[in-house]
């Protein structure tokens, strides 16, 4: 994460970018970074994004070395593309060491194996970001900097309640402190009792209470 900071405030952007582990919201959050220090998000003449396996090394090369259409680089962006699993074209992991100039590739992968020759063409290329869930201080301190931006406050205590409730996934967080701002309104604190009107129990859990309870 540092890296890909500093490569975007250096306006320094590497050709190829793998980001994956089981973190959803932050490879989403970086991904969406990378694309918007690239391009403008709504420029779809050279902004490319495809989802799931199946795409053509072919087309995906002839894309990547396609001039930029009036703008500084070309932005092809790659959701669980399978490529870091399993056999891969020879084709694309020779690609990864002479992707045209203008061009950024992001890979946003949930799974992959690191012994991978695409992984390994990557990391000598580019950059590779692993995204793990951090852990209960540092959601802390993300929870109440996201609620610091609204200018409302929360108690460690209610922070610690919240997690208890909602779980540590970072995206289910996020979405439950989006509805937690908006029900309290103009109220400058956020408290337990916000959050028992508003949030619900996450399924997980609820399974580690029943199991408790057995």
């Amino acid at each position: 994460m540092k890296e890909i900071n500093e490569n975007i405030k250096n306006n320094a952007l590497k050709n190829v970018y793998l980001l994956y582990g089981d973190e959803n919201y932050l490879r989403s959050f970086y991904k969406k970074k990378l694309i918007g220090a690239a391009v403008d998000s709504s420029d779809k003449m050279n902004l490319a994004e495809f989802s799931g396996k199946g795409v053509s090394v072919r087309e995906l090369i002839d894309l990547a070395d396609t001039v930029p259409f009036f703008a500084a680089h070309r932005v092809i962006s790659l959701t669980d593309s399978g490529f870091f699993k399993g056999a891969v074209e020879d084709e694309l992991v020779e690609y990864m060491s002479g992707i045209a100039p203008d061009t950024v590739i992001i890979f946003d992968e949930g799974e992959i194996d690191k012994r991978s020759r695409m992984y390994k063409a990557v990391q000598k290329n580019g950059h590779c970001a692993e995204f793990v869930t951090p852990d209960e201080k540092q959601l802390r301190k993300w929870i109440a900097s996201l609620l610091a931006r609204d200018q409302k406050k929360i108690r460690q205590s209610t922070v610690d309640f919240l997690l208890e409730r909602v779980g540590t996934d970072m995206e289910t967080l996020k979405n439950e402190l989006d509805k937690l701002i908006s029900y309290t309104g103009e109220a400058e604190e956020v408290t337990e009792q916000d959050i028992r009107a508003i949030c619900g129990i996450h399924i997980g859990n609820t399974v580690f209470e029943m199991l408790d309870a057995i």
